[in-house]
């Protein structure tokens, strides 16, 4: 059904958006569009509706992973200082961040295998 102006009612956008791009982001922006043959507006909206979106699974993962690499980060550092200050130190302490970094090699790993996964299913 057409109105004189559209070809389609279908076709009816009323909602504008103003999106702020930096200028590498923009020169980027309109390369692929006139490498995909559309102008601006109409190739944001292909990546829009094409979309898979932003992927907000796995959060508590992302979360434990961040935690652990800065604890045993953390740890290696004071074993630095500690090395430095008195020119030693134990192996248990060795021991322990071997331990740390060992347990955050496993959630490594299920991270990976998780996102290999997901990956794979798309």
């Amino acid at each position: 059904m057409t109105n004189g102006k559209r070809k389609y009612l279908s076709c009816k956008k009323d909602c504008h958006v103003s999106l702020k791009l930096s200028e590498e982001d923009f020169i980027k922006l309109e390369s692929d569009a006139k490498s995909a043959g559309m102008d601006r507006s109409k190739y944001l909206r292909a990546l829009i509706q094409n979309a898979k979106g932003i992927d907000q699974t796995y959060v508590a993962d992302r979360a434990q992973l961040i935690r652990k690499v800065s604890g045993v980060s953390n740890n290696v550092n004071q074993m630095a200082h500690l090395a430095n200050a008195q020119g030693q130190i134990y192996f248990s302490a060795i021991e322990e961040a071997r331990q740390e970094v060992v347990k955050l090699q496993d959630i490594l790993k299920e991270v990976l295998d998780v996102w290999q996964l997901r990956k794979s299913c798309t």
